[in-house]
């Protein structure tokens, strides 16, 4: 089997498409592997946004930066994740946000046309395509409550709890480096490190570097409640 084919299949966009009709997909469009390396602009915010971009291997950011020179990351796209895919149909011209590869990935890129093309073969993908912008709405709804009401440490306390549920471990190594995380949560880095220090004195957990440590499991589940 075609290996392009067998990659698409593992999508959320393709996601119960039959073998018969990736096989039409694969035939009636012209789909091609664009590979960056690490730290690679892929796309600036200035750039016309007439097509999307499908992750097939590695990790890649959208960056934002704010009337004063903040640079921040607004979102961060996974393997058979989709980029911006609600400016596809948009009436904005630009992208609202500067990809930029945060590890070596490989995408494929998708415009308009070829994206209806695929419609018409299989009305499961139009499914899904509605489906993963219902989901990135929502998103976007929590990320924009999260920054408006949770301050730096609720957001620390929020992540390490999401980290401990999804591992079960009491110590754990982050996946992003202070400054990274500081971008992710729109603040500067000197605000990250403040509320680093007073997440400390609290006893709770203990930050050091990149590596986490819950120190009492009880109480960082009541501090979650207590935020929702």
């Amino acid at each position: 089997m075609n290996p392009l084919i067998v990659s698409l299949s593992k999508s959320q966009l393709f996601q119960g498409v039959t073998i018969s009709e990736l096989e039409q997909i694969s035939k009636n469009t012209t789909i091609s592997i664009t590979k960056f390396k690490s730290e690679e602009i892929i796309r600036s915010c200035d750039e016309e946004a007439n097509s999307m971009f499908l992750i097939l291997e590695g990790l890649v950011k959208g960056m934002m930066e704010d009337i004063e020179g903040h640079v921040y990351q607004v979102e961060e796209f996974s393997p058979s994740e989709l980029t911006a895919p609600a400016n596809l149909f948009s009436e904005e011209e630009y992208f609202p946000v500067s990809l930029i590869a945060k590890t070596d990935c490989q995408l494929i890129e998708i415009d308009k046309s070829t994206l209806l093309t695929m419609f018409r073969i299989s009305g499961r993908m139009e499914e899904n395509f509605l489906r993963i912008l219902s989901n990135k709405v929502l998103f976007l709804a929590n990320k924009l409550w999260e920054n408006q009401f949770y301050s730096i440490s609720q957001k620390i306390y929020q992540l390490v709890y999401k980290v401990y549920k999804e591992r079960n471990e009491s110590v754990f190594d982050m996946d992003a480096t202070h400054e990274e995380l500081a971008q992710r949560f729109g603040v500067s880095r000197p605000s990250f490190s403040r509320a680093l220090i007073k997440i400390n004195r609290e006893g709770i957990i203990k930050c050091s570097a990149k590596c986490v440590e819950i120190l009492s499991r009880e109480a960082l589940a009541d501090k979650i409640y207590q935020m929702n």
